[in-house]
């Protein structure tokens, strides 16, 4: 499970948080970590993205409750 990195706790689920989650990763990877750990988040690009968009009528439906409910992840 994906963890908000300012206070640790479970993050919300978000439209394509897979996805954005992948790309800050291999983005931070490539100019802080060794290269293979921005080569291994890219390969899973696509593999994130089938979920995500398998995902997206749960996803949809909780950001669409949050921002009814005024709150922001």
């Amino acid at each position: 499970m994906r963890t908000d990195r300012a206070t640790g706790k479970p993050a919300p689920r978000e439209v394509f948080g897979g996805v954005r989650t992948d790309l800050e990763f291999a983005t931070d990877a490539v100019s802080h970590e060794p290269p293979l750990a921005g080569i291994v988040a890219f390969i899973d690009l696509p593999f994130s993205l089938v979920g995500d968009v398998l995902t997206l009528p749960w996803t949809a439906k909780a950001a669409c409750k949050r921002k009814a409910s005024g709150t922001q992840p």
